[in-house]
């Protein structure tokens, strides 16, 4: 039996066994050779040249075929009118499933579709309908198929093989409804994604973090999240300090709205600073002035605009350059101007005359 212990590093070390014998040494099942024709420097970098060459190409033509693509949706849109552009395009693209395999459409199925729709029919209006899952029924047919010979089981689906086959390809190609379909494809997609990194991790010890969130408010598909070990789950904890539940969920909102969600936030609460501070210096500036009216601020020569014309001076600005808050463009400088005239730090004072005859 083979045992395990815990090693200082936290790692996990092998226990020698306490069986008796000579160890056995690993010997390898086959040989390869090595190919004969090496590759000079000059031949290598003749190749490196062609595959990227190759590539280039292929990217160009890639990218001619999504114009095409980006065109036909725009011809769509026009067309209908229905939905956006990047809608129809999605609808051009969508595909069902990350591997696809066809097979040949066989004539029992088209027989027992057959049967079952034709039964169907006959049932009164309200009775529960005939489904494939009901065994009774799907054993009944069953025998009559096997009854038939096989010309009369060629005849009997020639209609019903060809009416299946459309509805297969309808299926596969038709027009469906794309955020459903793309739900659908989503989970498919994802549990056939997951089982395969569950087996990577199984057979080599990778350790993989997966999350996936959708990217348009349209899409119906929940944020998915896979992990191989729960010290991936405590690495994202320890250093966003937030459980992975609340990190994908800021993720999605993070993908949903982009750095112009939130630029555009910041610029916004920016400029309602900068237009608090402006009104609020304004009517500091107002209510101090006793020497007539003024309508408003002058940060350029305010000594001979203000102080020479109505008396009033400027005590303990609390920022290192003096200039309207439209020209500060830092919310903390902002955020420190308001405060030091709401709590009076800042503030005009008037003159009083001998002060105004000293000062002129």
């Amino acid at each position: 039996m083979v045992r395990y212990r815990s090693g200082d590093d936290g790692g996990v070390q092998r226990l020698p066994n306490k069986k008796g014998g000579k160890a056995r040494t690993r010997t390898s099942s086959r040989r390869r050779t090595k190919k004969g024709n090496t590759l000079t420097p000059l031949q290598k970098a003749q190749l490196k040249i062609q595959r990227q060459e190759r590539t280039l190409a292929l990217n160009d033509a890639l990218e001619r075929v999504r114009d095409d693509v980006w065109d036909a949706a725009k011809k769509l849109h026009a067309e209908f009118q229905t939905h956006s552009t990047e809608y129809y395009y999605r609808l051009i693209m969508q595909s069902t499933r990350l591997k696809s395999r066809q097979r040949k459409t066989s004539r029992w199925n088209a027989y027992l579709s057959q049967e079952l729709q034709r039964r169907n029919a006959e049932l009164p209006e309200g009775e529960d309908r005939l489904r494939v899952s009901n065994v009774e029924v799907s054993r009944e047919i069953a025998d009559m198929w096997k009854g038939m010979s096989k010309e009369e089981q060629e005849d009997a689906t020639e209609d019903a093989l060809l009416e299946l086959n459309e509805r297969h390809e309808n299926h596969k190609k038709g027009t469906h409804t794309v955020p459903i379909q793309a739900f659908h494809d989503t989970c498919a997609t994802l549990s056939s994604i997951q089982r395969e990194l569950e087996d990577l991790h199984m057979r080599t010890g990778t350790e993989i973090l997966l999350f996936a969130v959708r990217s348009d408010t349209g899409s119906y598909n929940a944020p998915f999240t896979f992990w191989s070990n729960d010290r991936l789950v405590e690495f994202i904890t320890y250093q966003t300090k937030l459980s992975v539940d609340k990190f994908v969920m800021k993720l999605e909102s993070f993908c949903l709205s982009g750095m112009q969600g939130i630029a555009f936030n910041y610029v916004q609460g920016l400029l309602k600073l900068k237009q608090e501070a402006a009104a609020l210096i304004n009517k500091k500036l107002q209510d101090t002035c006793m020497r007539g009216a003024i309508n408003r601020m002058a940060y350029l020569n305010f000594d001979s605009r203000i102080t020479m014309k109505f008396g009033v001076v400027l005590d303990n600005w609390p920022l290192k350059r003096f200039c309207a808050p439209g020209d500060i463009c830092s919310r903390p400088e902002l955020e420190t101007l308001i405060q030091a005239f709401t709590t009076g730090s800042a503030c005009f004072r008037s003159l009083s005359d001998e002060e105004w005859a000293v000062w002129k």
